[in-house]
């Protein structure tokens, strides 16, 4: 099995003991994604940590931040609702030895394999989240169901932000989230622009001379935290054309490790209200 990242081991660590207090018998992949949802309460400024130690542990936390916030979902919410749905088992441990079930090592096997897919030398956690949503346990997709998250749209989300599509594919993902009480098309496809779509089809023009502009933008969202760029100015001086060049960027491919997979969606704030 690949070698587990320093944060993707200290949620096995978590899982064992999520297994043991529940009195379950085996780890099975819901303890793993527990402790995968479990990032947090580890302290990036733990001084135990060397520096690339915290930095690693800040990505992958931020990663799945990321992912399940593009769903709507929050990690302890999540975590919550895992533990409320999977209950109290009645295995009582004589040894502090706890395995893997079949399912779990079938996990980590697949979480080894999506790794050496894109040459990664260690899995992560979003290799074993994406792992885990393959073929999820019973108890994963109720509660996943519960909040009102389309399974196969998560799982896509999370393999395409492992390695997202090559240039010129489009994005598998439409919608983020399907509320069982609103099976029309989403918000986003409903009120705005699908710039990233509109770059693919060749209809943005190019932007010249705001290189500079457009550097500072990607700077910013590569952040991991106050990653959210402001275009400020009157009307007409071209913001929306940089949003534009941003978007045709994404389509050719450039800066895939920021922006690969993703889309720009222009919302028409008054239709919106309206």
């Amino acid at each position: 099995m690949t070698t587990l990242s320093l944060p993707a081991n200290l949620a096995w660590q978590i899982s064992a003991r999520e297994a043991a207090a529940g009195r379950s018998e085996f780890i099975e992949p819901v303890h793993i994604l527990i402790g995968v949802l479990s990032l947090e309460k580890f302290s990036a400024q733990d001084e135990e940590l060397a520096p690339s130690d915290r930095q690693s542990l800040q990505v992958e936390q931020d990663d799945i931040a990321e992912l399940l916030r593009g769903f709507e979902l929050d990690e302890t919410d999540l975590r919550r609702g895992l533990r409320e749905a999977l209950g109290m088992g009645e295995f009582k441990h004589t040894e502090n030895v706890i395995h893997r079930s079949p399912a779990s090592k079938q996990v980590f096997k697949r979480a080894g394999a999506l790794a050496h897919s894109v040459f990664a030398k260690e899995v992560t956690c979003l290799h074993l989240f994406a792992a885990i949503l393959e073929q999820p346990d019973s108890v994963i997709a109720s509660v996943l169901k519960a909040e009102g998250v389309a399974l196969e749209n998560l799982k896509t989300r999370a393999l395409n932000k492992i390695n997202p599509p090559a240039d010129g594919e489009p994005v598998k993902v439409h919608a983020e989230k399907n509320k069982q009480n609103d099976q029309a098309a989403h918000y986003l496809e409903r009120y705005g622009r699908d710039l990233t779509q509109l770059a693919r089809d060749g209809k943005l023009g190019q932007v010249i001379g705001r290189r500079g502009e457009l550097l500072q933008i990607i700077q910013t969202l590569a952040r991991s935290s106050k990653n959210n760029p402001v275009l400020v100015g009157e009307a007409g001086v071209g913001k929306t054309a940089i949003v534009e060049a941003l978007a045709v960027r994404v389509v050719q491919g450039k800066d895939t490790q920021i922006l690969g997979g993703k889309r720009i969606i222009e919302l028409n704030m008054g239709a919106l209200v309206g």
